[in-house]
C-alpha cells in the first residue's frame, strides 16, 4: 500500500523519503522476510527513487550493497519421503 501512495502523491511523499526509507532498509534486513515483502520493498524503494532523485543518488553505494544480499537465495533442503 505504501507504494500507491509513493506513486499517486509523490509531492506529499517527498518530504518523507528519508523515515520511509529507514523503515524499508530495515525490513529488507529481516532475515525471515517473505519473498513477495522484498519484492515489494524494492519495488517501492524503486519508486521512492523516482520521487526524490537528488536525495537517491547519494545513497547508491549503501542500496547496492542491500539489494545484492536481499538478492541471495537461500537454499533450502526438502526431504523426500516414499509413501508406497
Amino acid at each position: 500500500m505504501l507504494d500507491r501512495l509513493v506513486v499517486s502523491a509523490p509531492r506529499l511523499v517527498r518530504p518523507y523519503t528519508e523515515p520511509i526509507l529507514k523503515v524499508l532498509l530495515l525490513k529488507l534486513k529481516e532475515a525471515d522476510s517473505n519473498p513477495a515483502v522484498i519484492v515489494n520493498i524494492l519495488t517501492c524503494v524503486g519508486d521512492l527513487a523516482e520521487v526524490h532523485v537528488y536525495f537517491m543518488q547519494n545513497k547508491v553505494d549503501h542500496l547496492d550493497v542491500l539489494f545484492n544480499k536481499s538478492m541471495v537465495i537461500e537454499p533450502r533442503t526438502y526431504t523426500v519421503t516414499d509413501d508406497t
